[in-house]
């Protein structure tokens, strides 16, 4: 039984309500409580699930034979070619035995095996909707590649639970795009995602302005990306510590968060096709480390790191080579 729910209720500038759901625990049998049913199935709306295929180990094969499946978001040579990994769109029931799946989680027994329970791979977002289904499919795929606020086409996991959850959970104000997000003209459509043992519902209060396009501002990409970037910034400080520890060297934590804080901030700024791998932040962070703590802002704000034509990791290599010969030279350092 899932049970121990804790609400609370929270309000963005009385346009987007959301209500937040703690302590979540799955059934054995597949039983939805009834604080969460009303919410998924309660009322004229229809229930759908948008489903992360990509988190099931049996694939497309688990949803298509389902009477509620409407196909893949994408469209046609792309629908046909990734399939296995895209989201698709399902109208639940509540008895449908999909439905408890969803809910159900059998100890002893592998956590991505579908035919018995699907709670541990957490792979559908649920939403509400007047809409039928081709109407609400449309609205989705504007949200699967959305150009950000420099022009640049975003791909987005939205239809993942974690990643919806994890978005309006760090929104700290609405966007237009999440208003449009949340709003359908004439249908204020009701968001319910899940991650872990939390979930959060969420719906707009007021439709979408006329004006509203669904481009990212600088506060969208914050929310999207904050916990990967709080993931990622665990990884490099760790890799960073291990690896001048075998060498000798001892590093103050809290030295070497900021400046791996201060290299992941300049990186940011990219081009698609030349993304910094993690070896090419830890030996910036590495090189930075060896010196002053004034020289960071100097050498990342420096013509070598603000040379696009240049890939990163040539960059980074550069800067290496010529801030640490000369840290050689000057103080006979061995090097990390």
């Amino acid at each position: 039984m899932i049970c121990g729910q804790v609400f609370v209720v929270r309000w963005f500038d009385d346009e987007v309500e959301t209500i937040w759901l703690k302590n979540l625990t799955p059934s054995r049998e597949g039983e939805i409580p009834d604080a969460l049913a009303e919410h998924i199935f309660g009322g004229p709306q229809r229930t759908y699930a948008i489903f992360d295929i990509a988190m099931l180990r049996e694939g497309l094969a688990l949803i298509e034979a389902e009477p509620g499946y409407h196909g893949s978001l994408l469209e046609g040579d792309a629908a046909r070619g990734l399939a296995d990994v895209m989201p698709s769109l399902v109208e639940l029931s509540p008895d449908a035995r999909l439905t408890r799946k969803l809910f159900r989680e059998v100890p002893g027994y592998d956590a991505a095996l579908g035919t018995l329970h699907l709670w541990p791979a957490n792979p559908a977002l649920f939403i509400r909707s007047t809409f039928d289904p081709a109407t609400l499919r449309n609205h989705l795929r504007r949200f699967l590649k959305p150009m950000d606020f420099k022009g640049q086409r975003r791909y987005l996991r939205l239809w993942n639970p974690s990643v919806a959850y994890d978005y309006l959970h760090n929104s700290s104000e609405v966007t237009p795009f999440l208003r449009l997000y949340l709003g359908l003209p004439g249908d204020n459509m009701i968001l319910i995602a899940r991650n872990g043992s939390a979930a959060v519902i969420a719906r707009a209060v007021s439709p979408p302005r006329r004006d509203d396009r669904p481009i990212l501002s600088q506060a969208d990409l914050h929310a999207l990306t904050f916990r990967v970037k709080r993931d990622f910034h665990e990884k490099l400080v760790n890799r960073v510590i291990s690896r001048a520890q075998s060498r000798g060297y001892a590093f103050e934590l809290a030295r070497v968060g900021h400046v791996a804080g201060l290299v992941m901030a300049v990186m940011e700024d990219h081009e698609p096709g030349d993304v910094p791998k993690m070896k090419d932040h830890e030996r910036l962070t590495l090189v930075l480390l060896m010196m002053h703590d004034d020289a960071a802002p100097v050498v990342l704000s420096g013509p070598v790191i603000r040379n696009k034509l240049l890939p990163w990791s040539t960059r980074v290599d550069v800067v290496a080579k010529s801030y640490l010969t000369g840290l050689r030279q000057i103080y006979g350092l061995e090097v990390v």
